[in-house]
């Protein structure tokens, strides 16, 4: 990765799991977005989310009928209209490790996750705004990684 402009204006917690997250995020090698911007909206999007599943104890990309396209909506109205309802365009998710690093490598080992997370295709390249959601209850942990494209 060279040359990428990369900003965390919204993570101030240098302990904090979203924190430790997101400069994996941005700091991998194989980051292939040239500019990568933490967004509120969508770090909102992203606790909720993780919340959610841990709350209603369901592993699914669908919670309730709302599809991930939709939640990010909800919450940045700046979301690319090419975003289409009822799809998952934004989300990548991982459960199971306290610690971000393990949780990120899991989180890897996808092959659409992995392409989403660092980029690897022209889509996903054109996502420059991201937030890690996290949420953890009773040793449980999930982390939320929402991307998209903000107009």
């Amino acid at each position: 990765m060279t040359n990428t402009n990369i900003y965390l204006p919204f993570i101030s917690k240098y302990n904090d799991p979203r924190t430790v997250f997101a400069n994996l995020v941005l700091t991998h090698p194989s980051q292939q977005r040239k500019t990568f911007v933490y967004a509120k909206c969508l770090e909102e999007s992203a606790n909720e989310k993780a919340k959610l599943l841990l709350e209603l104890d369901v592993w699914n990309h669908v919670v309730n009928g709302v599809w991930p396209n939709d939640l990010v909506r909800r919450h940045c109205n700046n979301l690319a209209p090419e975003y289409e309802p009822n799809k998952n365009y934004v989300e990548s998710l991982v459960k199971g490790a306290k610690e971000p690093e393990i949780a990120f490598a899991h989180l890897l080992l996808g092959e659409k996750h992995r392409e989403h997370v660092l980029g690897l295709n022209e889509f996903y390249q054109q996502q420059q705004f991201f937030g890690i959601g996290y949420y953890s209850y009773n040793n449980n942990y999930i982390y939320c990684f929402h991307a998209g494209k903000l107009v």
